[in-house]
């Protein structure tokens, strides 16, 4: 079966708005030409103040809810709908709000909710106001209180849309979204409504008085604004603080990378947020956060479709971000790396004795005590190593040594050097003195060869010793007591003949001695 398309949520909601706004111009239309264009120069009067007053529309929407919803647009139509026909009135209120979006730096699909949104609404308010009390040139008291009546209707299907978006777009309720922020948006429309009939009223009785309406649109538009901006600084300035206090309560750099895109996103809404090692591309932007493991890191974010595009203020928000972070990620990272290099023994970079005592601390633990076996391993004669070839041979002949280690145990088990020439090697689950034999085996024969060094053959040989948990021992120093002593025993029968024969792994004295081939 072939998989079917299906839209996101609030992808229905745009089409649905968009073709009821379609609708509702397209029956305004049909009325104009039925009527005949009446009253030519106000419709150019209604167009620009529209564009003006729908200037001052703002819808601030952020983490599930609008905080911010002032929609003014009711002063318009509601003078329109009291001084021109109901076709005339919506097709000017349409225009001027298409003129307004299309000067709008938004994205697309958000142009066309707005406009369609206010079509829909406005379609209501005309028809609503044109069934309770027709339109005349001289409007009645009854169709003051038609148009009030449509004007509500107006506010309440603008609302509805516009929750229904935000909660498709956020995936929240529905109810919360449109509840948050409903008793300064219902007092706004009801402070508009009451200005669009004064300008309605004004309209028909002193035209020239309508001049006087000018001085507060004005300075409403200058508070709504400055209180968008104070808003939206709030946002970002909240976010970075909040991401600066999760990055710093926690020492994980992956963890800290997390928190910073989860603040990038909160404040870059519809678009893509990640750190990476490389830098933005063309349709991208970003800043350099630090370098990690050899690594350039990078905050980079790129828009999505039906995203805005960018702006001064998204660019700012990364800035600010990387600075802000780059510090603790920084310091998180040189925690994390003082905290390995403390587990690593630095000539060899094995293990070092702190990490085998963690690591067999936790396979004995009372709660989860597992099985495993232990080798101890010696470099014989290693002293006569330094002696001969000095200090530094004797350093690459222990890395040597390390290396092969390396190289015969599986992945999980832990070699670790726990000074001077002796090494351990943790095999966690090997239980069977066979399997045992079979890892000394291979130990001998890969360790114990000679090792070129600038040139110069340096013959190499081992002792390992062995202990198996829990049969031979329940504590560290027990476990390697026994192992210590096997070791010695190989060592003395090193010493006693240059090429012992092979030795089992089994009961008894002679499995206490493991030699080489």
């Amino acid at each position: 079966m072939a998989r079917r398309w299906i839209a996101p949520r609030w992808r229905v909601v745009v089409l649905a708005v968009v073709g009821t706004g379609a609708i509702a111009v397209t029956a305004s239309v049909a009325d104009v030409m039925a009527r005949g264009a009446t009253r030519p120069a106000y419709v150019a009067i209604g167009v620009l103040a529209t564009i003006a007053i729908n200037r001052i529309y703002v819808v601030v929407a952020r983490r599930g809810g609008v905080l911010a919803g002032i929609d003014v647009a009711e002063i318009p139509i509601v003078a329109l709908a009291l001084a021109l026909p109901p076709g005339e009135a919506l097709l000017t209120f349409f225009v001027g709000s298409v003129i307004v979006e299309a000067l709008m730096d938004r994205a697309v699909v958000k142009k066309l909710f707005n406009v369609g949104a206010r079509a829909t609404a406005a379609g209501v308010l005309v028809v609503t106001a044109e069934v309770m009390a027709p339109y005349v040139a001289q409007p009645s008291a009854a169709r003051y209180v038609a148009v009030g009546i449509g004007a509500v209707a107006y506010t309440a299907v603008n609302a509805l849309w516009l929750a229904a978006v935000v909660s498709a777009v956020e995936r929240t309720s529905f109810r919360s979204v449109l509840a948050d922020g409903l008793l300064v948006r219902t007092g706004t429309a009801f402070a508009s409504i009451m200005i669009g009939m004064t300008a309605g009223r004004l309209e028909t009785h002193a035209p020239i008085a309508l001049l006087g309406l000018a001085a507060p649109l004005v300075l409403l538009t200058a508070t709504v604004h400055a209180l968008r901006h104070a808003q939206l600084e709030r946002d970002r300035l909240q976010s970075m603080l909040d991401a600066t206090s999760r990055i710093q309560s926690v020492d994980d750099p992956d963890a800290q990378e997390a928190a910073l895109v989860e603040a990038a996103r909160e404040l870059l809404l519809w678009k893509d947020v990640e750190v990476r090692g490389l830098p933005p591309q063309d349709d991208e932007i970003g800043s350099r956060l630090y370098v990690r493991e050899g690594v350039e890191r990078w905050l980079v974010s790129r828009p999505r479709v039906d995203s805005d595009p960018w702006s001064r203020e998204d660019a700012t928000v990364i800035e600010t971000l990387t600075s802000a972070a780059s510090a603790a990620l920084e310091r998180a990272h040189l925690q994390q790396e003082m905290g390995r290099l403390a587990l690593i023994d630095p000539l060899t970079g094995l293990a070092n004795r702190r990490h085998m005592d963690d690591a067999l601390a936790a396979l004995m633990r009372p709660d989860n005590a597992r099985p495993f076996a232990l080798l101890v391993i010696d470099v014989d004669d290693f002293k006569n190593v330094n002696d001969e070839h000095g200090h530094e041979a004797g350093d690459g002949v222990l890395r040597c040594v390390a290396d092969r280690l390396r190289n015969c145990v599986r992945t999980g088990d832990i070699v670790a050097r726990l000074g001077g020439d002796e090494f351990v090697v943790v095999l966690p689950a090997v239980t069977s003195r066979s399997v045992l034999r079979a890892i000394v085996d291979t130990v001998h024969a890969r360790v114990s060869q000679p090792i070129d060094l600038d040139g110069e053959l340096i013959d190499l040989a081992v002792s390992v010793g062995f202990a198996l948990s829990p049969a031979e021992g329940t504590s560290v120093v027990a476990l390697m007591r026994a192992a210590d002593q096997r070791m010695y025993r190989e060592k003395s029968a090193h010493h006693t003949c240059n090429r012992p024969q092979h030795g089992d792994v089994g009961a008894g004295a002679g499995a206490d001695v493991i030699s080489i081939v």
